[in-house]
């Protein structure tokens, strides 16, 4: 799955190895909670969370990368359309860890988002 896009990986090979190296010096206890936060993220549906959605009154941007595959376009287009008024952003070119890939866009995209909430 693309949990990075193939691009952003040929340019960071080096980087990733040592973080992947990184992660593997981690504490098991570390990683089962990661597992659980991962599993508890799946599990929306099962909780009845989706359901919930229309519940939130806060301003909220929602943001999908392109070539994610951890998460389908299915379940951002989802949250989009349940919370009422949320803007919807899809970052081209782009798998699922955007902080790492397209941290600039990200931020931009945020930035304009809160920059957007504050002069209302």
């Amino acid at each position: 799955s693309h949990v990075y896009s193939d691009q952003y990986l040929q340019q960071n090979l080096a980087a990733m190895q040592e973080r992947e190296g990184a992660i593997r010096e981690l504490p098991m206890a570390y990683v089962r909670g990661v597992m659980r936060l991962i599993d508890n993220a799946v599990s929306l549906h099962k909780q009845g969370l989706v359901e919930r959605l229309g519940e939130i009154a806060a301003p909220t941007l929602v943001v999908w990368a392109e070539l994610d595959e951890f998460l389908d376009r299915s379940t951002s287009d989802e949250l989009a359309s349940k919370i009422a008024g949320a803007e919807y952003a899809i970052i081209p070119n782009a798998g699922h860890v955007l902080v790492a890939e397209k941290q600039d866009v990200l931020a931009s995209l945020i930035l304009g988002f809160i920059l957007k909430q504050l002069s209302r």
